[in-house]
């Protein structure tokens, strides 16, 4: 196998034997087949939609990305049958369009899982540099970057599609990208512009989420979630479906059972009509295997951040909305797309629960696009006043390398005439820090999950329409957190604003070439990230402090600038029970 999508492979060069999110090989190739079967697939419907839309196409296309992403499916069997309705999709369209017309090069698919295993490791896929000679590392680089970055669109687009909403302009970008990797006559120049337009997928991805979210469970408010735990029987649900786990809620508390978030779920807590959630267990998905040890109930997985799931508790965990792995149970939809989570809450009653309880702490969160934009003109009076020099907007995904403190140490030196907005995982890292406000707003705010920096850019422009100045002369700086392909989807919607001052870290993914990091630095201002102090010096003035390095990671092996400019390595707990010693945080002892 080889697999390098994500920022946490093994050696920074691509996971060979095992993924290091437990993908196995067999996975590994089915993924690289179905991606190949998923590019011919939109050759087809690119052609088709000179008659119409091919919308049956289109969805599958969203399915098929959404399920290679990292931390959704492990399953071949799964993907096998995605591959079979790809096939079929391709042959109804390349029979409308006449019989004789042909995606591309051939691809003769096996039909036998393990056939199709070998047919995918044999295909001399782009990712995989030392199989074409033909593609020079930098353009095998920002091709894969677009297609990583259309992965993390179709991934918003999937969760879009399971409230029923979906757009053409989404379907007519992936088309495009998907279809451009079978042209070998397209040049880096090419590939970059196909980059920053999937932007444009990216962020009306992330706009019809909002829309759908908002639409069903009301807008988010300003709302204590507690990180405590209440006596009595529990399930945990983790991922990023509200659809699934308001079907949960409903179920569990007409039965008596408490419900708790976990990893990006937190946001939930934010909407009126999840009201009834009891807390929030544990952190983000690094830590889940030891935290789902502690829970003493089954475990929800839905719409994705799963990682393998350990045999001492793989009996008590259930997968739904695309998620899968092998022997774990899985809710599916009925054929009226109904699901019936029973045995879930079924096992909840027969498992211990929670013996004791515990009251808080908390921690807090909802301030996404309403609340923010009902604030806007606040906001813009604070920095016209000179009270708000400058907004860092901290988001992202977690991971598990221990220069992801460098997050933390980020947020705890933010100058105190700023404002520090997040979304995603990564803001577990330092979601309990207290920083005070500025004449009434709160200088720390969470915005939701990784999706929801939607309401961040909702901000961004009603900013610079109120202060009549374009968006990337606002005080505006972004540090994004790499993990996997939703990431990159959320870099290219930020950069479609225009924004200039962006960095990426703490390390930078294999598959992202220096020379690449170069081109997008001098284009449009991205760069990686060197230490807190020396980044908020360089964002606010008053030149290095600390002497720190500013050296940069070399993908030849060289050195990266040390993550708190020679201070300490442990950021303190971001929250409750994580040891002081920088170790793995570990879920509340409250039973």
């Amino acid at each position: 196998m080889f697999c390098w999508q994500c920022e946490q492979t093994l050696n920074r060069g691509g996971c060979r034997r095992l993924g290091i999110c437990g993908k196995t090989g067999k996975v590994s190739s089915l993924m690289d087949l179905l991606t190949a079967c998923l590019k011919r697939l939109a050759l087809a419907a690119q052609a088709s939609r000179e008659g119409r839309p091919a919308r049956e196409a289109d969805r599958l296309l969203v399915r098929g990305l959404a399920a290679t992403m990292t931390g959704v499916n492990f399953d071949p069997e799964s993907l096998s049958n995605i591959i079979d309705d790809v096939l079929a999709a391709s042959a109804r369209l390349i029979s409308e369009l006449g019989g004789s017309w042909r995606p591309g090069p051939e691809l003769l698919v096996p039909s036998s899982i393990s056939s199709r295993e070998a047919k995918g490791a044999e295909l001399p896929l782009g990712s995989f540099p030392e199989l074409d000679s033909t593609l020079t590392p930098q353009l095998v680089s920002m091709r894969e970057s677009a297609l990583y970055a259309l992965k993390g669109a179709a991934g918003y687009a999937w969760q879009a599609w399971a409230f029923g909403r979906e757009d053409e302009e989404v379907y007519e970008v992936l088309e495009n990208v998907l279809a451009m990797s079978l042209d070998s006559g397209r040049d880096l120049g090419d590939w970059l512009e196909a980059f920053v337009g999937v932007g444009r997928a990216s962020l009306r991805a992330i706009e019809m989420l909002d829309e759908a979210r908002t639409s069903t469970f009301g807008h988010p408010k300003p709302t204590r979630v507690s990180l405590g735990v209440k006596r009595g029987k529990a399930v945990l649900v983790s991922g990023h479906s509200l659809k699934d786990l308001a079907l949960i809620l409903k179920e569990a508390v007409e039965r008596g059972v408490s419900v708790y978030s976990h990893g990006e779920l937190l946001s939930a807590h934010s909407y009126p009509a999840l009201g009834a959630l009891a807390g929030h267990y544990g952190t983000s998905w690094p830590n889940q295997d030891d935290e789902i040890k502690r829970f003493p109930g089954p475990a929800v997985f839905a719409g994705g951040c799963l990682r393998r799931p350990s045999p001492s508790y793989r009996g008590r965990v259930y997968c739904s909305d695309g998620v899968t792995w092998p022997e774990v149970a899985r809710i599916e939809a009925d054929s009226d797309g109904q699901k019936d989570f029973g045995p879930v809450i079924e096992a909840a009653l027969k498992a211990p629960g929670f013996e004791f309880g515990q009251r808080g702490p908390f921690v807090a969160g909802g301030w996404a696009r309403k609340t923010l934009l009902d604030n806007a003109g606040s906001i813009a009076d604070l920095i016209l006043s000179g009270a708000v020099k400058g907004i860092i907007l901290a988001g992202g995904c977690d991971g598990t390398k221990a220069f992801r403190f460098y997050y933390r140490r980020l947020v705890e030196l933010s100058p105190a005439d700023s404002l520090v907005l997040t979304m995603g995982c990564g803001r577990s890292r330092f979601l309990d820090l207290s920083l005070g406000d500025i004449d009434g707003v709160p200088r720390l705010l969470d915005l939701g999950q990784c999706g929801d920096v939607y309401s961040a850019i909702a901000l961004f422009s009603a900013l610079a329409k109120i202060l009549e100045t374009p968006v990337e002369n606002l005080p505006i700086h972004v540090f994004l957190s790499w993990h996997e392909q939703k990431a990159l989807a959320v870099l290219t919607a930020l950069m479609g604003l225009g924004l200039r001052s962006i960095r990426l870290g703490p390390t930078l993914p294999a598959f992202f070439h220096r020379d690449v990091m170069g081109l997008l630095a001098e284009t449009y201002g991205l760069r990686p990230v060197a230490t807190p102090e020396a980044d908020l010096a360089d964002v606010f003035g008053g030149g290095l402090r600390m002497g720190a390095s500013t050296e940069y990671e070399d993908w030849g092996g060289g050195k990266i600038g040390r993550p708190f400019g020679g201070g300490p390595r442990s950021g303190g707990p971001a929250l409750p029970g994580r040891p002081r010693s920088g170790g793995l945080r570990r879920a509340p002892k409250g039973y």
